[in-house]
């Protein structure tokens, strides 16, 4: 026997459509606040750590992107770091984030939230003096996977699944995760 969530994805499936619930995805975008923060975190876990106080196996952040649009309508201003050795303090990269994000104010948009509000909570616990921020920050966080992983948009060729590695191709066909 299947949900009615499941249900829905069968049919979506069977019947090859697209269901779009545009009223429930408007109210969600009409409620996130300016500025927009596009965040998107990449770490690396060493099984020997080479900075003090890294863990065995910790995802420690090693670079961010983030994408700022400050007001509607308001081209996207780009914004990078990137640790120049694995030796250099991800402090470094918490302090340009710093100059770049207010977290008292807007909406930061990820993919998958676990992944990036849990990086805020261990360079959280790692850098003290920066908690406040971090915490703040998570505070602010809007996960864009929730418009896929609660069925508000479905594709047939997206497989039932919310992943981004599904989910890109379909709506940017001319983007490629891979790439």
């Amino acid at each position: 026997k299947l949900s009615a969530k499941m249900r829905e994805q069968v049919d979506v499936a069977q019947e090859n459509k697209i269901l779009i619930r545009e009223s429930a995805i408007k109210n969600i975008l009409d409620g996130l606040a300016y500025p927009l923060y596009f965040l998107d975190y990449e770490t690396f876990s060493y099984v020997l750590p080479a900075q003090v106080g890294v863990r065995p196996y910790q995802q420690m952040v090693f670079q961010y992107s983030l994408h700022v649009i400050e007001k509607p309508g308001a081209e996207a201003v780009h914004h990078e770091y990137l640790l120049r050795s694995k030796t250099e303090s991800v402090e470094n990269l918490i302090q340009h984030m710093k100059a770049r994000i207010n977290p008292g104010k807007g909406t930061i948009l990820v993919w998958n939230q676990g992944f990036e509000k849990g990086r805020n909570k261990d360079m959280a616990t790692d850098y003290p003096q920066h908690a406040d921020f971090l915490l703040g920050m998570n505070e602010l966080v809007y996960d864009l996977m929730h418009i896929f992983s609660k069925g508000l948009y479905q594709h047939p060729k997206f497989k039932g699944s919310a992943s981004i590695k599904k989910v890109l191709p379909v709506l940017c066909p001319e983007l490629s995760y891979s790439d």
